[in-house]
């Protein structure tokens, strides 16, 4: 992540020596860094940049568009990991809404962002919700990428996870047979 930050910086500067800072291209790069930010634990610095590019994105393609959507749910993984669980859950449903619109559901960005969804629900305890949008995420992923794949693997794991925390061992086991 600090080679990401680096690279996402030159970016930065390069885009604001060329007064072109307020193009989609320097929210591409704010985005990716924030994304590194968030990893290295600054994560205040992390979600202001991600403000910056949403703000971006906004004015120059609009909150309808894939790319928006994507700024959105790297912004739900930054609030997660700076505890802001809430938030991330309203900012990855926003991201869902806008993805199930421009690109469809049965796509693996709309996937990505269920899970993610059940990820934040998992961290509030909230097994009922966590298991429905981990469920609509293994169903899309089977269906258009494949069981064999690393997307129906890495759901199969979180729901046996979450079968795990509720102590119902054979079916965490079930699941963990089909991830590996």
């Amino acid at each position: 992540y600090s080679k990401m930050l680096s690279v996402c910086d030159d970016a930065m500067q390069i885009l604001e020596k060329l007064n072109l800072d307020k193009g989609v291209a320097y929210a591409d790069a704010a985005s990716c860094k924030a994304v590194a930010m968030s990893q290295l634990g600054f994560h205040q610095s992390s979600l202001e940049l991600h403000a910056k590019a949403l703000n971006i994105y906004s004015k120059n393609i609009g909150e309808s568009h894939s790319r928006y959507a994507r700024a959105l749910y790297h912004q739900g993984i930054s609030l997660g990991l700076a505890c802001e669980i809430d938030l991330m859950i309203e900012s990855e449903k926003k991201a869902a809404e806008i993805y199930s619109k421009s690109i469809g559901e049965n796509s693996p960005e709309y996937a990505a962002i269920l899970n993610e969804i059940g990820v934040a629900y998992s961290m509030l305890n909230d097994t009922v919700s966590e298991f429905r949008y981990y469920m609509k995420s293994l169903e899309i992923n089977k269906k258009i990428i494949g069981e064999g794949s690393y997307q129906t693997a890495r759901q199969y794991y979180n729901i046996a996870a979450a079968y795990s925390r509720l102590g119902k061992w054979e079916m965490a086991l079930e699941y963990i047979r089909k991830a590996n």
